[in-house]
Formats: structure tokens, C-alpha cells, sequence
């Protein structure tokens, strides 16, 4: 996939967020869509950012793994992002600064490309907001150890391979196991699911568009 064919794409007033039909393909067994979860006033808005960049003409983008800890998201695989706070004046900025403290991408670095269709969290009561964000080049990471176990790039290409989506059986924060969670499998062996893997399916459904 290359880089410049995805942000012509991502950048077309013809694009169309696909939302709750890319979603649906990679989304845990008796979880409800976005749209039909009925009532989200007490739901928190977050935010987390996609970051676009090539290494050898190829579209490549950047997951972090959280550290292991008492929660919802232990040991988890996702966007850099965070909630919206306070003293943030809107959504796209909590989602650069999220970036800048947890994996060092400073803000000038960034080109807002768009926003993709929101994703909410019911076991976490979070709304997530995605931004996508255009890197000329990858700068040197600098790593938030209390908020990032380790980072992991690779080829957006890999979304594209149906072989690579799959189903596994994942231990969550609380001890309890679920069983046959599709998403994506990438690099070697890295699984990726839940909110991150639906954001990643649309991307895919994006990308598949390009002639």
C-alpha cells in the first residue's frame, strides 16, 4: 500500500467513512455496533492518533502495548490516545498531546489528514475519537515507561491479507478468558483486537477502495 494512494484517498471529499459495516466484520461476538449502543451520556471522550509515515514508499503506522496493570486495558495493544482533559480545547489536540507524552511525536511533526468514525468502549464507558495524522519522517521515540511497554510498527499493507484475520481466545484485566475474538494478526505474531482492530478495519475498507 502506498503511502501517497492512501492519504489521496484519506484526503477526497469523495471518501466515505464506512463506520459501523468496516466494525462489523471485526467485532467480539455480543458486543454491540456503535450505533446501537442506546445510551451514551455518561460515556468519556478520549482520543488517539494514527500516525501515517512511509519506509520504502510503503504506508507504515505506529501501536504501542500498554503495561501490565490493574485495569481494563492491561497489557493491551493500541493508538497512542488518552482521554480528553480539562485543559484541552478539542479532541484533535488531546490526541497530538497524547502522542507527544506517551511516544515523544511532537506536535509540528503532524498533519491532521482526518478524523475517522468514533468508536465507543461499554466496558470502559469511554468514546474514542480517532485522528489520523500524516509524518513526513518517523522521529526518534522517546517512550512514557509508566504509559508504554514497547512500540510496534509495521506495514499497513498487512490489513490487506485476509489470512490475517483471525480468531484467539484472550485472558482479560480481570482473570477471565475470552473465547474466539476475531482481529487482525500482525508482523509476526502480534494480536490485535477490540476498539484499535475496528479502527484498523475501516482503514482497511479505505484502502480497499484505492484502484
Amino acid at each position: 500500500m502506498k503511502l501517497h494512494s492512501l492519504l489521496d484517498k484519506l484526503r477526497s471529499s469523495e471518501v466515505s467513512l464506512p463506520g459501523d459495516s468496516a466494525h462489523r466484520m471485526i467485532i467480539p461476538i455480543n458486543r454491540p455496533l456503535s450505533s446501537q449502543i442506546p445510551d451514551i451520556s455518561s460515556y468519556r471522550d478520549s482520543a488517539v492518533a494514527i500516525y501515517l509515515f512511509e519506509t520504502n514508499g510503503f504506508a507504515q503506522t505506529i501501536l504501542i502495548e500498554r503495561p501490565e496493570y490493574e485495569g481494563h486495558h492491561s497489557k493491551q495493544i493500541g493508538f497512542p490516545g488518552g482521554k480528553l482533559e480539562d485543559l484541552d480545547p478539542n479532541l484533535e489536540y488531546t490526541a497530538l498531546r497524547e502522542g507527544y507524552e506517551e511516544i515523544g511525536i511532537p506536535h509540528s511533526n503532524c498533519e491532521l489528514i482526518l478524523p475517522l468514525s468514533k468508536v465507543h468502549i461499554p466496558v470502559s464507558k469511554f468514546t474514542i475519537h480517532p485522528f489520523v495524522f500524516h509524518l513526513d519522517e518517523l522521529p526518534e521515540l522517546r517512550l512514557d515507561q509508566r504509559e508504554v511497554a514497547r512500540v510496534i510498527t509495521f506495514p499497513l499493507i498487512q490489513l490487506l491479507d485476509d489470512q490475517r484475520i483471525v480468531r484467539r481466545n484472550i485472558r482479560i484485566g480481570s482473570g477471565l478468558t475470552q473465547k474466539d475474538i476475531p482481529g487482525f494478526q500482525v508482523n509476526d505474531n502480534e494480536f490485535v483486537w477490540g476498539a484499535t482492530a475496528m479502527i484498523l478495519s475501516e482503514i482497511r475498507h479505505i484502502a480497499l477502495q484505492i484502484g
